[in-house]
């Protein structure tokens, strides 16, 4: 029975064996969570709680399911790829080229003009690129 504000038997703040928080007032903008000893409670910053499943993640790996990759590390000079089953699959440079060389089709290494591409397979020092009036090429100039 609940009289002026207190629980019949108890003082104005209801403890936690009888489902209360055991205290009347927490900090501004932190976290309560239970205690490590299981029966109180305790409060954290926003940076705590991060730092806390950072650490409890970084131990194992943090899942693609909280934002992380699943994995530990990735070969050198690889590209990490969604894939609908496993989550992440890598590729070498050379693999990904083949990906997208096979959208793009009917070109060689060199992206033609007409894909996107400048036509060029290098452009000298201190030269840059001009683009064609009206005859879709692109020429090389020197810098003045």
């Amino acid at each position: 029975m609940i009289i002026n504000n207190t629980v019949s038997g108890f003082e104005t703040i209801l403890p936690i064996t009888k489902g209360g928080t055991g205290t009347g007032s927490f900090p501004n903008n932190q976290y309560v969570l239970g205690a490590s000893s299981g029966t109180g409670l305790t409060t954290k910053t926003k940076k705590d709680v991060w730092d806390d499943i950072v650490n409890q993640e970084s131990s194992t790996k943090l899942n693609i399911s909280n934002g992380g990759t699943g994995t530990g590390s990735f070969p050198k000079d690889s590209y990490i790829i969604g894939d609908t089953t496993n989550g992440f699959i890598t590729k070498t440079p050379a693999q990904v080229w083949d990906d997208i060389s096979s959208v793009v089709s009917g070109f060689s290494s060199i992206l033609p003009i007409n894909k996107g591409g400048t036509g060029k397979s290098s452009i000298s020092k201190d030269n840059y690129l001009v683009g064609g009036s009206s005859d879709n090429s692109i020429t090389q100039k020197t810098k003045a």
